[in-house]
């Protein structure tokens, strides 16, 4: 009787063991990650962005730039967060030295609120999926012409745009019809997009003497499951001197309107398409004042004969109130840009648009910066960062892009680890981990009246 005991305990005693081990496994097995069949392709939607301006205005004197940009779009996501960035007007440092309280302790000249603000909208904001639009402002008062529109999913999709009437002096230059926009999405479920594109409608240089229009820039930039790059510079007309010219090939007008603008030290300098970290550039077509003998001549002269004028005139000013200093500074900045003092460029369209995967990297790792927020309500944008120039151009040959979609490929970044989607747990794991559970729950049942059975029989064996 005694030996039977034995038996049946250790029979029991081995089923036991049995059970809690699968048991123990299966639960284990439920605890760990799984992924469906359907996250396989290791896509994640990673970070887009996208760049345009219009134009920007930008005198230079003694090293001091006082660059004003008009119609910057802005638009990017990061995996499901989208923001979306339009300004009409930035006035760059001008506004930050304004904006600077009086030397004196007084009140600014011009405070930051009465300045343009930025139009933005986050995804997750209400009724950023509705889009936003509004007209630009400053000192409370919408300034005419301006447009600034807005929009951002969690699809995710951001999408920015200003449109711009006209702006210019005749004598000088005149824009109409200036536009900016930046889009990013992730199209057919596995191709990020970020799209940029710049269109100035016409373009009046030194009174008539050089007309161009239909100007066009954009850059979209795949990753993804498509990696490629297309870029586009083109000139829709052009009319130099009162004739027609070709607009095939965009170098060949640029080199014809400079030999009617040098003699009035005006010259235009083409864009270049670039590689800028990550994503990619076109740059702005730049027209540039350069020293001429006789502007210089006549600008200096004119300019002497008005010094001791303008010497009392100053000193007038300062002695009535010392706030007066910033706006002198910016108008001998801008009439020495003018007048062989410094350099005056007017830098038309120039787009960028960069996406690709999320990067991961360690936390001890400085030589990462933070990515700027688009939603920053500040006048100054990013610093430019460095760039390098692809493809290397042998002297002489043109730089324009032209307008013929470009078969440049873009670079596939790589995926950087635990970059696979989280999986979904369910189905036949939850119902193993079930079954798991249960035959622990029986192991442990049947151990308790084991052990009662074996106290019994040797209570009967002792007696």
């Amino acid at each position: 009787m005694k030996g039977d005991s034995v038996s049946v305990f250790g029979g029991v005693r081995s089923l036991r063991r049995s059970a809690v081990t699968l048991g123990l496994a299966a639960m284990v097995v439920v605890a760990l990650p799984s992924w469906s069949p359907a996250d396989t392709s290791g896509f994640s939607n990673g970070t887009a962005s996208a760049s345009a301006q219009a134009f920007k205005v930008n005198p230079t004197a003694s090293a001091l730039s006082l660059g004003v940009t008009f119609g910057i779009s802005l638009a990017g996501y990061t995996n499901e967060v989208a923001k979306a960035d339009a300004r009409g007007i930035d006035l760059g440092i001008i506004g930050t030295i304004l904006a600077g309280a009086g030397c004196d302790g007084s009140a600014p000249t011009l405070p930051a609120n009465q300045q343009p603000q930025p139009l933005a909208v986050d995804s997750r904001d209400p009724g950023a999926a509705q889009g936003k639009s509004a007209p630009e402002t400053f000192m409370g008062n919408p300034v005419p012409g301006f447009t600034k529109t807005v929009k951002a999913t969690s699809a995710p999709l951001a999408d920015a745009g200003v449109t711009i009437g006209q702006l210019g002096q005749a004598a000088a230059f005149t824009i109409s019809g200036a536009t900016s926009s930046a889009r990013t999405e992730v199209i057919k479920g596995n191709i990020r997009q970020a799209v940029a594109t710049a269109d100035i409608g016409s373009l009046d240089i030194g009174g008539g003497a050089v007309k161009l229009g239909g100007l066009h820039w954009d850059i979209t930039n795949h990753t993804g499951a498509d990696s490629s790059t297309a870029h586009t510079f083109a000139i829709g007309s052009a009319v130099i001197g009162g004739t027609p010219v070709p607009t095939q090939d965009p170098a060949a007008v640029i080199a014809a309107a400079n030999q009617a603008l040098n003699p009035i030290g005006i010259q235009i300098r083409p864009p270049n398409f670039r590689q800028v970290n990550e994503g990619y550039t076109i740059d702005p077509l730049s027209i540039a004042v350069v020293p001429s003998s006789t502007r210089d001549q006549v600008s200096g002269t004119i300019l002497g004969g008005l010094q001791p004028v303008r010497q009392q005139v100053t000193d007038a000013l300062l002695k009535a109130s010392c706030k007066t200093g910033s706006l002198i500074t910016i108008a001998d900045v801008v009439v020495g840009s003018i007048t062989g003092a410094g350099s005056f460029s007017l830098e038309l369209g120039g787009v960028s648009a960069s996406s690709g995967d999320v990067k991961t990297s360690s936390l001890l790792d400085s030589s990462l910066s933070p990515t700027p927020d688009l939603g920053s309500s500040t006048n100054e944008l990013p610093a430019t960062p460095a760039v390098a120039a692809i493809p290397a151009i042998p002297p002489g040959a043109p730089t324009i892009i032209t307008n013929k979609k470009g078969a440049v490929q873009g670079r596939r970044l790589a995926k950087p680890i635990g970059a696979t989607s989280p999986g979904r747990r369910g189905g036949m794991l939850a119902m193993v981990g079930g079954i798991g559970l249960l035959l622990l729950l029986a192991a442990i049942e049947g151990d308790r009246r084991m052990m009662r059975r074996a106290e019994r029989t040797h209570s009967t064996t002792e007696g």
